[in-house]
């Protein structure tokens, strides 16, 4: 028997379980300006399936190429809550610091940091 194991609720927020999702980009838009897409941009995204083959979790990859950069991808895994809450504020709060260390900016990080 082949059974797949599942660490997603479908419907549910990874992070705090609740309804209500919203469409959240893969990678923030304002590091458009340190990755500017391009007409001719593709990305390969993949994932693994873990079925049980004889009391045995086995991996099994699953790959797909797309036209487009993967910035533009957007999921629907995060509730409203979190993503207009505590992950907005986060976003904000690292922008300037990974802005700087992305690209290639010498920068001491804080214990704040």
């Amino acid at each position: 028997m082949v059974r797949a194991v599942r660490t997603q609720i479908p419907g549910r927020c990874i992070f705090c379980r609740g309804t209500g999702l919203t469409k959240e980009h893969v990678l923030p838009d304002w590091l458009r300006v340190i990755f500017p897409r391009s007409a001719t941009d593709t990305h390969t995204f993949g994932s693994y399936d873990w079925p049980c083959i004889i009391g045995h979790a086995v991996p099994i990859q699953n790959t797909r190429s797309a036209q487009g950069q993967i910035g533009s991808k957007k999921v629907r895994v995060v509730c409203r809550a979190c993503n207009n809450g505590w992950l907005s504020q986060l976003e904000a709060a690292v922008q300037p610091i990974l802005s700087d260390l992305i690209s290639g900016y010498a920068r001491t990080l804080t214990v704040a940091d």
